[in-house]
């Protein structure tokens, strides 16, 4: 999917959520994390990559997605739970620019990505979303970059919820 196609996924999940608190389950397409795990001595761009770049890779190698932060999904009971972010993500999240994202991306795999981040609100509790476009080529990282947990030559791509 495009950018444009995904955003408008995006919206009518955020309405479905807001008039019917209906989540959809996590699939191929979509994604929930609760929160974003934080180190202290990294850079907002090197904790988004901690946090996001073996999920853009997979996404980015199977038909595109999005991960919604600030949601948690119960493994067992498939239960969702709209507790949005705590302060410290979104003050990262805020600072990200995703031009140094994408520069990022075309050093771990000499391929750009297609992304956007955007924020959204639920009452008082605010969430980000992250889109991630289909690419036409194949990412593959062309090196170990094991804090990422991606290894040289891996082809990571999306299936049935799992990267």
């Amino acid at each position: 999917m495009n950018l444009q196609e995904l955003k408008s996924k995006v919206e009518r999940i955020i309405l479905n959520l807001k008039d019917n608190g209906i989540f959809p389950k996590e699939n191929n397409h979509i994604d929930y994390k609760s929160e974003l795990k934080i180190q202290a001595s990294k850079t907002e761009v090197e904790n988004f990559l901690l946090n996001f770049a073996k999920d853009i890779i997979s996404f980015s190698n199977s038909d595109g997605g999005i991960i919604f932060l600030g949601i948690t999904e119960e493994k067992i009971t498939g239960q969702h739970n709209d507790v949005g972010l705590k302060p410290k993500d979104i003050d990262i999240l805020r600072k990200i620019d995703l031009n140094d994202v994408t520069q990022q991306f075309e050093k771990i795999t000499k391929i750009g990505v297609s992304i956007d981040l955007q924020q959204f609100q639920i009452s008082t509790r605010k969430f980000y979303y992250l889109v991630i476009e289909k690419n036409n080529q194949i990412l593959i990282p062309q090196k170990d970059y094991p804090h990422l947990k991606l290894l040289n030559g891996g082809i990571y791509y999306r299936a049935s919820s799992k990267n």
